[in-house]
């Protein structure tokens, strides 16, 4: 009997690494769906010598020959060149010059004594921000996305519209919600990078546009009181700043708020009466009353939607208890929020979506 058991485990350990061989083979072949090769260019050279060759002619650039310097540029970036499937990211000095080569080309057919008509401008501006738009899309930084507001601002002064007016998406369509989009994420990063340079940059390229400033206005204010406790501490203070509230608060008896034995316990009874908070009129006033009090007093928020579906961050969640990327929130963490300062003092519990719940150790 022991010897057929044997026997049948020994077949099965035969098929299952006749299977890997398999396998392996297949992994093995340079081919393949799951195979994308990712190409970053360094185009600053070519960039360079084609935007000298066009101050050259400064005084001769009509529309036509702006749209033959527009195929070149297109050319040179396009992922046609460089075998199907490939992914094309642009180094952030080749999308500033090939965004400087569009700016100067166009800025010369708008100088020129014999202007253009008010309709083929209009057109030129729109092709020529299309462009700029895709060329930000394939950089490899964040960071080229002022370029692209500070492009549109020039060429609006090209056109018959006012600036407003040109980046809308009644004039780009599309390309407006890339461009704003391509904004607020490149604000949010250079933020959360605490690359304060770029973040300057791009709120100044945005001031004064009636469509995009709010929305700035807005992630600020979002990044602020949502993200604050995740941010680098200048990160903290630059917003504080943009929100006009640059007043320096009064300082913790500790360096790190979350070690004040106060506050802690302050907020373990916070959780512990939000726990109760659904038992009764009784414990729900208790509860409101008690959370007016930390945040007054204390500075301590609550955060997070309970039920809500998050990925895993372990800076705000506690370890659930199998390894998984999408967790649902059970009990809100509780973040020490006193300007610029932001710690999270107690994070959340969560449960896979399996329903393993984690807790600290």
């Amino acid at each position: 009997m022991g010897k057929q058991i044997n026997k049948q485990v020994d077949e099965e350990s035969r098929a299952m690494l006749r299977n890997f061989k398999v396998r392996l083979k297949s992994l093995a072949s340079r081919k393949g769906a799951d195979i994308r090769a990712v190409c970053t260019l360094e185009l600053t050279s070519r960039m360079t010598a084609l935007r000298s060759a066009v101050t050259g002619v400064r005084q001769l650039l009509d529309i036509a020959t702006v749209n033959r310097i527009h195929g070149v540029v297109v050319k040179h970036v396009s992922e046609s060149s460089f075998g199907r499937g490939a992914a094309i990211r642009l180094s952030a000095s080749t999308v500033e010059d090939a965004i400087q080569v569009l700016s100067d080309s166009i800025g010369a057919v708008a100088n020129r004594p014999t202007r253009p008509t008010r309709e083929s401008m209009n057109a030129l501006a729109k092709r020529l921000t299309a462009t700029v738009a895709d060329l930000c899309s394939k950089g490899d930084s964040y960071s080229v996305w002022p370029f692209a507001l500070d492009f549109t601002r020039q060429v609006a002064r090209t056109t018959s519209l006012s600036w407003d007016n040109f980046l809308s998406e009644e004039q780009l369509g599309p390309i407006y919600d890339i461009l704003c989009e391509g904004a607020l994420s490149c604000l949010s990063r250079s933020v959360e990078a605490g690359d304060l340079v770029t973040a300057d940059r791009l709120v100044a390229g945005a001031r004064g546009h009636g469509g995009l400033s709010p929305r700035i206005k807005k992630t600020i204010q979002s990044l602020l009181t949502d993200r604050a406790s995740l941010l680098p501490t200048v990160s903290q203070k630059w917003l504080l700043k943009e929100m006009g509230n640059g007043s320096s608060p009064e300082p913790f008896e500790y360096s790190n708020p979350g070690d004040s034995p106060d506050v802690r316990q302050a907020a373990s009874l916070l959780l512990l009466l939000f726990d109760q908070s659904g038992s009764g009129v009784v414990s729900n006033e208790i509860f409101d009353r008690f959370r007016s009090l930390c945040e007054r007093h204390f500075k301590l928020f609550l955060r997070g939607e309970v039920g809500q579906t998050v990925t895993f961050d372990s800076r705000l969640h506690e370890t659930p208890g199998q390894q998984t990327r999408r967790v649902r929130l059970v009990r809100p963490w509780v973040e020490c929020y006193n300007p610029p300062q932001s710690r999270v003092v107690i994070r959340a519990i969560v449960e896979s979506e399996d329903g393993g719940t984690g807790r600290a150790q």
